[in-house]
């Protein structure tokens, strides 16, 4: 009989080429270094970062993605679409063969785009697929998104060197470090807000930082000026439930007649509590003049100014350039054909081609970064110029507004690359 353990083991080791030692932070956040890390569960992330100097937004940001059924909808909506085609197939990002003025890209760098696109570890895609969804969905929720590309050998060769890794770090743990002249030094997992000897430092090679509406270290959440909404609706949600359960609760009127004392009110009272607590009251005998009811009430049209103020913040947790027309209940029919002649998809186009973009520059940088440890930095700088491509995007398919959506990353602060990566090559 085969020993189908050695076999798979063997197939497992053909698959994960790569070591745990290629990557070397954590992907959860460390608040407590010396316990024992449950790396076996989705810990939900304690942020260690203020964003803007105040703890509490980062707490809120956290927030708002996980509960705030507008906001999380949306962005995920959003990341999604990034990665989809009409026809539901999931697709990613690729390298164009020639550039817009008809120059044709370098062999080389195709094949380097393919290979990274279909690169896995173990299981797990490196770079392709759906795996920059989570990218897209942190820098735009959190404002920014850390991904560690795990370098290793992947021969006996002293030049076999290539990505074979990556994963994410926790948002809110990352702090970028940089130099007067804006130049970016180091990324560090920290413990705590101060450094500490637990603190893990990364080449700023190794990482892939997505900034959505960069603002300099850090970029800006998408849901940064939705934060006091998010305040205000928690507070209404819990007034109008409280509201809504006094006026739903009405009691019962049980009426004597007028000629009856308070004993017998007491008396009848202690009676009818006594059949209730037996079980269900199938029969009731009441007294002549006597009158059981439930009591009126029209308290239900004080609600609905709290019902207006309460789908209103939850109109405006909904982020900008998203229309309010996908979620049921919240876009009247006023609003939702003023929507439709202003073409808000539109708009909406724009911002999925805004959020390619941001990642298709991070691709850029892994594809350098590849081309430079397989081909050498001469190699690179004779062949930098190419485009990343994404799928065509339709927005209203089989209608009279059809459009077509095919973004490209430009090619832009290509200087800094090059400076980044001549400092890795010279130094390794």
């Amino acid at each position: 009989m085969p020993n189908y353990g050695k076999i798979f083991n063997k197939i497992w080791q053909f698959f994960k080429r790569s070591s745990s030692s290629d990557l070397e932070g954590y992907r959860q956040s460390v608040i407590y270094p010396a316990i024992q890390f449950k790396a076996n569960y989705d810990l939900p992330e304690t942020p260690i970062r203020p964003v803007h100097g105040d703890l509490n937004i980062s707490y809120d940001l956290l927030e708002m993605y996980h509960w705030s059924y507008e906001y999380r909808h949306a962005i995920d909506t959003i990341a999604s679409d990034c990665f989809q085609e009409v026809e539901g197939q999931v697709s990613s990002w690729y390298v164009c063969e020639t550039l817009s003025d008809g120059t044709k890209v370098a062999p080389e760098v195709l094949e380097i785009a393919r290979e990274l696109s279909a690169a896995r570890c173990g299981k797990d895609l490196i770079l392709g697929g759906d795996v920059l969804i989570r990218a897209a969905v942190e820098a735009l929720a959190f404002g920014d998104s850390f991904l560690e590309l795990g370098i290793g050998k992947t021969g006996l060769s002293k030049d076999d060197w290539d990505i074979t890794a990556s994963q994410y770090l926790p948002t809110f743990s990352i702090f970028v470090e940089k130099s007067s002249n804006n130049e970016t030094l180091k990324y560090i997992q920290r413990t705590k807000l101060m450094s500490s000897e637990d603190d893990l430092e990364f080449n700023p090679i190794k990482i892939l930082h997505f900034k959505y509406k960069s603002r300099g270290l850090y970029g800006n959440s998408i849901g940064f000026p939705s934060i006091e909404t998010w305040r205000k609706f928690k507070d209404c949600s819990v007034a109008l439930e409280t509201a809504a359960r006094d006026v739903g609760i009405t009691p019962w009127l049980h009426i004597l007649p007028e000629d009856k004392t308070e004993q017998d009110r007491i008396d009848y009272m202690q009676r009818h509590e006594s059949m209730a607590a037996s079980g269900i009251i199938t029969n009731l005998y009441l007294m002549s003049g006597s009158d059981v009811r439930k009591a009126a009430s029209t308290s239900g049209d004080s609600l609905t100014p709290l019902i207006d103020y309460w789908l209103k913040l939850r109109y405006q947790c909904i982020p900008p350039r998203v229309p309010a027309w996908i979620f049921p209940g919240l876009a009247d029919t006023a609003s939702g054909a003023k929507d439709i002649h202003g073409q808000p998809a539109l708009t909406y186009s724009r911002l999925i081609g805004e959020v390619r973009s941001l990642i298709g520059e991070q691709v850029r940088w892994a594809i350098c970064v590849k081309m430079v440890l397989r081909y050498g930095y001469d190699f690179y700088l004779a062949n930098r110029a190419f485009d990343v491509k994404w799928p065509k995007w339709i927005l209203t398919p089989n209608s009279e507004y059809t459009q077509v959506m095919s973004e490209f990353t430009p090619q832009n602060s290509t200087s800094s690359q090059d400076l980044q990566l001549e400092k890795y090559y010279v130094r390794n």
